[in-house]
């Protein structure tokens, strides 16, 4: 799970884009209206086709701030080291799960979304 490397990372960030690829095939097959839970137009419970793209793109800002925070932990684990000397538990670990959690609700979503119509 760890992004120490090159492919890891890029595989993290491939999977990001899963859930808009997914949406970008399925979108042909929707019609014109679908069944929104969460609206922000209103309190309409059905919107446009395009707010199929609304968790993709989520997920795709929630990897960027995970691959932030795993970025930023290892400043701090750096700095940790050479000034205290303690061993810090890295806990990149965890935002890539999180990253991996937010994808999967969001095909999800696109699934429900398609399986709904």
């Amino acid at each position: 799970m760890k992004t120490k490397n090159i492919r890891a990372t890029f595989l993290n960030t491939l999977f990001a884009f899963i859930p808009l690829l997914f949406a970008s095939i399925l979108y042909a097959f929707l019609p014109d209206k679908i069944f929104v839970p969460s609206s922000v137009s209103g309190m309409q419970q059905f919107g446009t086709k395009n707010n199929i793209f609304v968790f993709p793109i989520f997920c795709i800002l929630a990897w960027i701030v995970c691959w932030f925070f795993i970025r930023i932990n290892r400043i701090r684990e750096r700095n940790d080291k050479k000034v205290e000397k303690v061993h810090v538990r890295s806990i990149e670990s965890y935002y890539v799960l999180a990253s991996w959690v937010v994808d999967v609700i969001a095909f999800l979503a696109v699934l429900c979304q398609f399986l709904i119509r």
